[in-house]
């Protein structure tokens, strides 16, 4: 072999290695970000802004997951809650993505806001009964979402919204109440479907900081 085919083989050879460590290296940043992204300690994301009377809030979740057995009287044992209700039930959920916003101003015990939920790649089932109500679901979907309007006034919050579906099939139905509140709540897709959620909850009663049970 003459120095000209060895120089060109070297060439060769060096751009094929610069080549594969870029390749390397920017396969390496989806594979990072999946990873973290799905990592049970780092795949939430939350943000929250508020100015005067505005207040606004959000997260992403992926791999999101969560599940509930509850019975005896007043035990909750996934997770504990103090609460009295009577409920004995099953829950579970799980979704590649899920993602919550909320925007609302308040003032003097007033407030309004609206409420924005979905997932991607979704699938959940639910069963409870509580002393003055019951509560039924099961359903998998592409997409899955709701849009919710509350308002607080006299130390009550009333919400009401509507959920919609793509891609799926499954059903729901609530009716009763269900953690303090009263719930009505129905919802059947195929392909595409949809319904309707009406919530009312004395106002100290509601955690800011937790997502209501029973609620998906």
């Amino acid at each position: 072999m003459n120095i000209s085919l060895k120089t060109i083989l070297i060439i060769i050879l060096k751009t094929l290695s610069r080549f594969c460590r870029l390749w390397l290296k920017w396969v390496r940043i989806p594979i990072n970000f999946t990873s973290t992204f799905f990592d049970p300690e780092t795949n939430t994301q939350k943000a929250d802004f508020q100015k005067r009377i505005v207040k606004c809030s959000g997260s992403v979740t992926g791999g999101y997951s969560e599940h509930m057995i509850r019975g005896q009287l007043d035990q909750k044992l996934i997770p504990k809650n103090k609460n009295s209700t009577f409920l004995i039930g099953i829950f579970a959920k799980a979704s590649i993505i899920n993602f919550t916003g909320r925007v609302g101003v308040s003032k003097n015990r007033t407030s309004l806001s609206a409420k924005v939920s979905g997932d991607v790649l979704t699938a959940s089932s639910q069963a409870g009964l509580s002393a003055m109500g019951a509560t039924f679901k099961v359903k998998a979907a592409m997409g899955s979402g709701s849009i919710r309007f509350a308002f607080e006034i006299f130390e009550t919050q009333i919400e009401f919204g509507i959920t919609g579906d793509i891609l799926s099939i499954g059903a729901e139905a609530t009716a009763g109440i269900f953690d303090d509140a009263f719930e009505v709540k129905a919802n059947a897709s195929c392909g595409i479907g949809g319904g309707f959620i009406v919530r009312i909850k004395p106002s100290h009663q509601i955690d800011q900081h937790e997502t209501p049970r029973w609620e998906t």
